[in-house]
């Protein structure tokens, strides 16, 4: 069961980084990753338990794509960066 677990996953790390890599893919993960606060803490008056499922999530989807947590900073400043942009446009 383990080898067939540790195939699933590696396909799914694949799927989502592929996804990740386009730039469709890094405004759809940017969008997420802002709005469901990856990148802060939940708001005050906000439902902690919600916020945290939300975040476990964007956690594990974010090690699904690799995204170092030592790169969170620089992380946060190009995905508003992308999301800014856009709206631009």
């Amino acid at each position: 069961m383990k080898g067939k677990k540790a195939r699933s996953v590696t396909i799914a790390s694949s799927a989502w980084k592929a996804f990740y890599e386009t730039p469709d893919g890094r405004v759809a993960i940017a969008q997420l990753m802002t709005e469901f606060g990856f990148f802060a803490a939940p708001a005050p008056g906000s439902d902690l338990a919600r916020a945290t499922g939300q975040r476990d999530v964007l956690v594990r989807l974010n090690e699904l794509i690799n995204r170092k947590p030592e790169d969170a900073s620089s992380d946060s400043r190009e995905d508003d960066d992308i999301l800014d942009r856009i709206m631009r446009s």
